[in-house]
């Protein structure tokens, strides 16, 4: 009885803090979605990149209607699978959205 009595308030805690970071993610919950600028910035950099791809069949690394032309290697170099793509696609379909980014950081 003494040992519950002792552990009761770490229990408390816990669940304290379980429950905020459940009411603080319940946006998340329901499918909401922020969208950074910077998201929709690097998606019409890249369509240029997949257009001429598409049109000439090979990667482009320069885009000339950004300011002055812009290195873009860092934007689209396609994705290559690895073992721990492998685990981060299992992680991201076993968990929870939420629970996944917990989790990993």
């Amino acid at each position: 009885m003494q040992i519950l009595q002792r552990i009761l308030p770490y229990f408390i805690g816990l669940l304290t803090l379980l429950a905020l970071s459940y009411a603080i993610s319940s946006p998340e919950h329901e499918g909401k979605v922020i969208t950074g600028s910077d998201t929709i910035q690097s998606s019409a950099k890249i369509k240029q990149i997949m257009d001429y791809q598409e049109k000439n069949g090979e990667r482009s690394y320069w885009n000339p209607a950004q300011f002055g032309g812009s290195p873009i290697y860092l934007l689209k170099l396609g994705q290559e699978k690895s073992a721990l793509h492998a685990v981060n696609q299992t992680l991201r379909n076993a968990m929870t959205r939420v629970w996944y980014h917990f989790f990993i950081t």
